[in-house]
């Protein structure tokens, strides 16, 4: 009878264990059919890689009126910034290139606007609020303020910045737009606008301080989409600084590198944050990694290391499975033992107890 008993306990741990293995994979599926926190969708993992050139993204190539547009013209800058040298009291020189890819001559009209982020949001530019640190826009001249740009032509535009003797410490900021103007049934309407991100440096009165205030390698467990770090970094001195930053993946077991991320530069304007985002996208399957992700700029040079075990969900499951019946079988054994010692010392006092 004992030995029945056994049987159907055995029976019933392994129908627990099947059913918590039928559990795991529904939690699998339920799980597989949204993204994992942390992982970027399509149109994320391209803003991430936007977000490597904050500001230019703020100043990219913008169509006032879409219903108004020309579709023969098309108005370009370049460069998208320029960084220069001032000293108080001198005046800089300084040129751009206008670009006109269309089939139609452009008519555009120049202008120097404040350069500053609303409330400190690298995704959000403010070309309205004057602060001491874009006085520039007041010191920029253009020879003609509106200029006309030859179909399927380009042209060097100069602008000039008169810089006072008494002017704020650290760095200045001012856009240069240029913005096309055509009649169009009796009316104007601006077809395109373009900018250019003016950083001027007055010499001998800069401070670079940049710093990494927090980071994060991500968990020690990956099971889907791309590995995402990050970084906040803070610029605490009173002008721009380029900060380099770049992820390197190694694979455990042969050591190679597997993932270098390309180089790139991110433009800090002072007293603010950014947070940096680094995405490896191409994980394989599974695997032991190690992490390195690097900041270095002015100030600061940082670097942190972590391990990741890249493992798909069915085989965590399947592990997970083996060990609950592993577990079962293992209690079994010892039960049907526990049993047989108890049956022989039954037997044994049995045959004493007859003698």
């Amino acid at each position: 009878m004992r030995v029945f008993s056994s049987r159907g306990l055995l029976r019933r741990r392994t129908l627990a264990a099947v059913g918590a293995v039928v559990l795991a994979c529904a939690l699998m599926m339920f799980a597989s059919g949204a993204p994992k926190a942390g992982a970027l969708t399509e149109s994320e993992s391209e803003s991430s890689h936007l977000a490597q050139s904050p500001i230019l993204r703020a100043v990219a190539l913008e169509e006032a009126d879409d219903g108004n547009a020309s579709s023969s013209s098309s108005l370009g800058v370049s460069p998208t910034k320029q960084k220069i040298e001032i000293v108080a009291g001198s005046t800089y020189q300084g040129a751009f290139e206008l670009i006109n890819t269309g089939t139609d001559h452009l008519d555009v009209r120049l202008s120097a606007a404040p350069f500053s982020l609303k409330d400190g949001n690298y995704d959000d530019l403010d070309t309205q609020t004057e602060t001491p640190q874009t006085q520039l826009s007041r010191w920029i001249s253009f020879d003609a303020e509106q200029i006309t740009v030859p179909a399927a032509q380009q042209i060097t535009v100069g602008y000039n910045v008169a810089v006072p003797l008494d002017i704020p410490d650290g760095g200045q900021y001012a856009t240069i737009f240029a913005e096309e103007a055509s009649p169009r049934g009796g009316t104007v309407k601006l077809l395109n606008k373009v900018g250019m991100l003016v950083y001027a440096h007055p010499q001998g009165q800069t401070r670079e301080d940049l710093r990494v205030v927090a980071s994060d390698m991500g968990g020690f467990w990956h099971w889907a989409g791309p590995v995402v770090t990050t970084a906040a970094i803070e610029n605490a001195g009173n002008v721009d600084s380029e900060l380099e930053a770049s992820l390197v993946v190694t694979d455990k077991l042969s050591g190679t590198i597997v993932y270098e991320s390309p180089d790139d530069t991110v433009t800090l304007l002072p007293e603010t944050s950014y947070e940096l985002t680094l995405a490896w996208d191409d994980v394989p399957s599974w695997g032991m990694f190690e992490l390195t992700q690097s900041v270095s700029g002015p100030g600061v040079a940082h670097s942190q290391s972590a391990t990741i075990l890249v493992l798909p969900l069915w085989a965590v499951v399947v592990l997970a499975a083996i060990v609950i019946l592993i577990v079962v079988q293992v209690r079994y054994f010892r039960s049907i033992k526990r049993q047989r010692q108890r049956q022989g010392k039954h037997d044994a006092e049995s045959e004493e107890n007859d003698e």
